[in-house]
């Protein structure tokens, strides 16, 4: 379908390509940016569980 739009249109040729460009960018830039945030909250949620566990077992060492 779009192969025969653009032989009448060679105008959208450009187009299209533009546009699959800027979206597959976005799509680096917003995953990019998810896997930094990704590993800051890993990160977070290990320093959180390791302060709870440490809480947790900070008596049975005070208790040997």
């Amino acid at each position: 379908m779009f192969i025969a739009v653009n032989a009448f249109f060679p105008a959208l040729i450009a187009v299209e390509l533009a546009l699959i460009v800027l979206t597959i960018i976005i799509l680096f830039i917003g995953i990019y940016y998810n896997i930094k945030g990704f590993v800051k909250l890993k990160n977070k949620f290990i320093k959180v569980l390791g302060g709870v566990i440490n809480k947790n077992f900070t008596p049975f060492y005070e208790r040997w």
